[in-house]
């Protein structure tokens, strides 16, 4: 009869230990899954910014810069035709 017992109490202890293990090793898939999701979707909205940075440089930008010579340009023209 001890003997049962002590075999039914392991067998207890070792449910409830792989119970709290399980519980473990869930937490912490958790918490790696949160954080793979919270990288994923940082990454999702820098490449959006950037997306967003490359068509406002590309439509708004060089719409408004022309297609004539830069000031610089054209004041070393200037010069030149001063200094001939």
């Amino acid at each position: 009869m001890d003997r049962l017992l002590r075999l039914a109490g392991l067998g207890l202890i070792a449910v409830v230990a792989l119970f709290v293990l399980l519980e473990v090793v869930s937490a912490i898939l958790g918490l790696v899954w949160w954080i793979a999701n919270v990288v994923v979707s940082l990454a999702v909205l820098a490449l959006l910014a950037y997306l967003a940075y490359l068509a406002y440089d590309r439509f708004y930008r060089d719409g408004n810069r022309g297609n004539g010579p830069s000031r610089g340009r054209s004041h070393e023209d200037d010069r030149e035709r001063l200094l001939e």
